[in-house]
């Protein structure tokens, strides 16, 4: 089964250098498009860098950094003119015994993911 996955970037280059380096995750179905302006005005939605996730094992469990990590990580994109900021989406499905391989790749990018994710 497959998971879909988004990451939001703050420029175009940042979304396609992630899309290169996730080859080696074995992603498919992905691509790389530009958001509308205020794609993320007032719509709540909370993106935390990929670099909080953590993967255990080599099944790929998902955790969360710890929460002082998470409170930092979260501080400048609680305001709504941050969230703003994000002009390119990378949007993939990665089976889902790969995930936490997706994740870890997307740590070394500049990518912004929804803290939904870190929590499945």
């Amino acid at each position: 089964m497959n998971q879909k996955i988004q990451a939001f970037f703050k420029s175009e280059n940042d979304a396609e250098s992630a899309n290169m380096k996730l080859v080696t995750a074995n992603v498919s179905n992905q691509f790389v498009d530009e958001l509308p302006p205020n794609y993320n005005s007032g719509k709540g939605v909370i993106l935390v860098p990929a670099l909080n996730s953590t993967t255990t094992g080599s099944g790929g469990a998902l955790g969360t950094g710890t929460a002082g990590t998470f409170t930092g990580a979260l501080h400048d994109l609680k305001d709504p003119a941050e969230r703003n900021n994000f002009t390119h989406i990378l949007e993939f499905e990665v089976d889902v015994k790969d995930v936490g391989k997706a994740l870890d790749v997307l740590k070394d990018t500049e990518a912004y993911v929804d803290e939904n994710i870190l929590k499945e």
